[in-house]
């Protein structure tokens, strides 16, 4: 008997997007929205410069993309 594969709707690798309550509304990896009823918060340079030093890709509270890949 086989084993059920377990297909994701959503490549990225964070854990966020498989908890039932997330803390935080996107994803620092992918920038998608893993907890909707967190309120969008409006963001600035400072807290994003701490989210860069900290290797999150997207802006946890907004979404956007923090760190270009090149």
């Amino acid at each position: 008997m086989k084993a059920p594969t377990f297909v994701r709707s959503n490549p990225c690798d964070n854990r966020n997007h498989s908890r039932p309550n997330a803390p935080v509304r996107n994803c620092p990896e992918c920038g998608g929205v893993v907890n909707r009823e967190i309120a969008v918060k409006k963001c600035n340079e400072v807290e994003h410069g701490a989210l860069r030093r900290r290797q999150n890709r997207y802006c946890i509270y907004f979404g956007d993309q923090l760190i270009v890949v090149r």
